[in-house]
């Protein structure tokens, strides 16, 4: 889920020895797909000498490992904050089973080219990470509107947010029109950064993104998933309000458990690691 954000957030090309392999920014035909089909900023890096230099993301979500190879340089650390405890520790829970995610998005958007795996687009930024995983209005407010007054471009990757009737299926939860407000008032305020984040993916649920505030908010840039071959995976949410697509991989009609290759190589979520487990294999693939 990421897109180049034109004049603001360019990169000279990294050194890495496994950029090549990065398909998103240079796909050479994976796995059936379009060679070329990519983000180009191939062209854009060996011509261009901007690295995202004094730019700052944050990221709201379920909180980053923010020790890892490819972030630990350019995060500003002392203004980290977890809004569960109040503290600034925001190691996501090893219970969650999505820990990774805010990490992978931040690989993507400003993983550093330290000639380990694979560089983000953004390589030179920095970013503050904001952990959340409260499910209620006030938390995820607090998570939006926090460090926007140092903030370039903020990534919403708080999880939509469901309620459950009798412990069985789930629900979108909608919202007051007072809470609709709110969140309307923090994306929109003086100091608001640019906003992006995910369509989601509940898609087999019927979820739509007009039934998110943020989502569907027209100040909001929502981005949804697209397949190698250029079709909407089955579980990319949709709605009216979807702006972009990005390259995600995978497949758009196998569903269940199995996650087909290639999708977005980024970090590992272990502090040894830098790659993926995943983009590992399909680099080992690439080469035999």
């Amino acid at each position: 889920m990421f897109f180049l954000l034109s004049g603001k957030i360019l990169c000279e090309m990294p050194s890495d020895p496994l950029l090549d392999k990065q398909f998103d920014l240079n796909n050479i035909g994976v796995y059936d797909s379009e060679a070329g089909e990519d983000l180009n900023l191939f062209p854009i890096w060996k011509n261009e000498n901007l690295t995202g230099k004094n730019v700052v993301f944050s990221i709201a979500g379920n909180g980053c490992y923010n020790s890892h190879k490819d972030l630990i340089q350019n995060q500003l650390s002392d203004k980290h904050f977890n809004f569960d405890d109040n503290t600034t520790e925001v190691q996501p829970s090893q219970s969650d089973k999505y820990s990774g995610y805010s990490t992978g998005l931040l690989g993507i958007a400003l993983g550093e080219a330290n000639d380990i795996c694979t560089a983000g687009i953004s390589h030179a930024s920095n970013y503050i990470c904001i952990k959340s995983t409260k499910n209620d209005v006030d938390s995820r407010i607090q998570s939006m509107k926090y460090e926007n007054i140092n903030t370039d471009v903020k990534l919403i990757a708080l999880e939509k947010l469901f309620i459950k009737e009798n412990d069985s299926s789930d629900y979108v939860k909608f919202y007051s029109p007072l809470e609709n407000k709110q969140i309307d008032s923090s994306i929109t305020s003086q100091d608001a950064p640019i906003f992006i984040t995910s369509s989601g993916f509940e898609a087999k649920s019927g979820f739509d993104t007009n039934f998110d505030p943020i989502s569907r908010n027209p100040n909001v840039i929502t981005v949804s998933d697209t397949t190698p071959s250029g079709s909407r995976s089955y579980w990319s949410g949709k709605g009216s309000s979807v702006l972009i697509n990005a390259l995600s991989g995978g497949s758009s009609n196998i569903y269940g458990s199995q996650r087909d290759l290639p999708y977005p190589p980024t970090i590992g979520i272990a502090d040894s690691t830098s790659c993926d487990t995943d983009f590992t294999l399909m680099v080992l693939d690439l080469q035999m």
